[in-house]
C-alpha cells in the first residue's frame, strides 16, 4: 500500500453568482451538491440576478430549469 496522501472532501461556504445570462439552458443542468448532508454541505451559496434562455431564475422554477440542490444551502434571489 502506498503512502500517499488522504483524501478528505472540503467545504464551500459564501459563494454569490449574480448577473448572469445562459443563453441557453444546459443540456445536463447546474447541479449545487455538498459531498454529505452534515459537515460537507455546500453552505451560504448565492444565485442572484440569473437568466437562462431568457427566463429569469426564481425559486419556484428553478427545477424546471434544471436546477438540482443536494446537501446544499442555495438562495435563489
Amino acid at each position: 500500500i502506498g503512502q500517499g496522501v488522504e483524501w478528505t472532501p472540503g467545504e464551500v461556504d459564501g459563494v454569490s453568482v449574480k448577473n448572469v445570462n445562459f443563453l441557453v439552458k444546459p443540456p445536463y443542468g447546474f447541479h449545487f451538491e455538498g459531498y454529505d448532508v452534515d459537515v460537507h454541505r455546500l453552505k451560504n451559496i448565492t444565485l442572484e440576478n440569473i437568466t437562462i434562455a431568457g427566463e429569469r431564475l426564481t425559486k419556484e422554477n428553478a427545477k424546471a430549469m434544471g436546477v438540482v440542490i443536494k446537501n446544499a444551502d442555495v438562495e435563489i434571489k
